[in-house]
């Protein structure tokens, strides 16, 4: 039999910055392994080969044989690696004697995505109706995709979503999400934001938080608008739990009452003609008086 069974290897690898063995670009990728031999011989030499064909039939790059001990070794740069190409590498070892199997792995090179919550900013900003959501980000050699999420802590990197897939490009002035929180719970929350490109996951928390309500604590901020109104409805805006609307002639004829525990309240005027109309906002502790003219 064979006085010499051949050395093998474990592990074989290449040292990324996730699960998917990526790389980003300026970076050296660094080929580790594991030494294994039955007869506790140590490694004498090593072959490493590089390229972009699984099957090897171009080669990028190759060691030769390099006598040496050492289970690491980093890419020369003989070839221009690109971006968002996969790289198959295949490992043989030697211990003087006996030659390994052929083990293989793959790595990508990608530039790691960044994203920037702006808005909310430092702070608590008090939020009725909706929000704008604002941020910064960029990948250089994909087009990301982003997820918004809500939470009550800026820590763990989870939190209810928002909304998913929005697109990274274009960059600049259209990094803005309008979020309707009709339905949100009243508190405070965070704002996170996620972005990934297939290989990473970038997340970031905003400074600041909103506090979501959904009715304003007093009556000294109602309006109606829009005013004067052409349009079939009009909105008040600025009301408290328990508020009643009442809308009246010019001559002081009651023509709707209606009620809401809503911060703004959409009336329906289509069957007003073009005239001025009084108005009155009240609650248990306030009133407001106003006027609106419409128009047809």
């Amino acid at each position: 039999g064979d006085s010499n069974p051949p050395p093998s290897v474990v592990c074989f690898r290449v040292i990324g910055n996730s699960t998917k063995h990526v790389y980003t670009p300026h970076t050296i990728p660094r080929v580790i392994w594991d030494f294994t031999d039955y007869e506790n011989n140590i490694q004498n030499s090593y072959l490493v080969v590089l390229s972009t064909d699984p099957g090897f039939t171009t080669l990028l790059w190759n060691t030769g044989w390099v006598a040496s001990a050492q289970k690491h070794v980093d890419y020369n740069g003989t070839y221009n690696l690109e971006r968002n190409t996969e790289y198959y590498l295949k490992l043989k070892v030697s211990d003087g004697c006996e030659y390994s199997e052929v083990n293989t792995c793959s790595f990508i090179i990608n530039d790691r995505p960044s994203i920037a919550v702006t808005k909310p900013g430092n702070g608590t900003e008090i939020v009725y109706t909706d929000y704008e959501i604002k941020w910064n980000d960029s990948d250089s050699d994909n087009n990301a995709s982003i997820s918004l999420y809500y939470c009550k802590e800026n820590t763990g990197n989870t939190g209810t979503l928002i909304i998913s897939g929005i697109s990274e490009n274009p960059d600049g002035a259209g990094d803005i999400y309008k979020w309707d929180i009709s339905g949100i719970p009243e508190g405070e929350y965070y704002i996170l934001a996620e972005i990934t490109d297939g290989y990473y996951k970038v997340y970031d928390y905003s400074s600041g938080k909103i506090q979501v309500k959904h009715s304003a604590d007093d009556l000294n901020n109602v309006i109606a608008y829009p005013n004067p109104c052409k349009q079939p409805t009009v909105k008040f805006k600025g009301l408290t739990l328990n508020t009643k609307i009442c809308l009246y002639s010019i001559s002081g004829e009651l023509i709707k009452e209606e009620e809401t525990d809503l911060f703004e309240y959409e009336m329906d005027i289509s069957g007003l003609a073009s005239g001025v109309y009084l108005y009155t906002v009240e609650n248990q502790n306030q009133k407001k008086n106003g006027k609106i003219a419409v128009l047809r």
